[in-house]
């Protein structure tokens, strides 16, 4: 599950994502994750083995500023249609 098909999910924000540009510095060239990643439930700083929340992300970062956008891997393939 952790590799994502990067056209898919660039035909997937460009249909959903109204303006597509950092919302901090303007810039309008974002750089796509090339894996899903784990978003972990916080456990007061300890690590959580076979329990608790996991959502699978994706990434969108700005290569300018450093602002990420995480997408949630389970929604996106659920409206593409397809796993990503």
């Amino acid at each position: 599950m952790s590799e994502i098909n990067p056209n898919d999910f660039i035909n997937f924000i460009n249909k959903k994502w109204a303006y597509k540009k950092c919302p901090i510095c303007g810039n309008m060239n974002l750089i796509v994750g090339d894996a899903a990643y784990e978003l972990r439930e916080f456990n007061q700083g300890g690590i959580v083995v076979g329990s608790g929340k996991i959502i699978p992300i994706i990434p969108v970062m700005c290569p300018q500023c450093g602002y990420t956008i995480l997408f949630n891997k389970m929604i996106v393939d659920n409206k593409n249609g397809t796993a990503i």
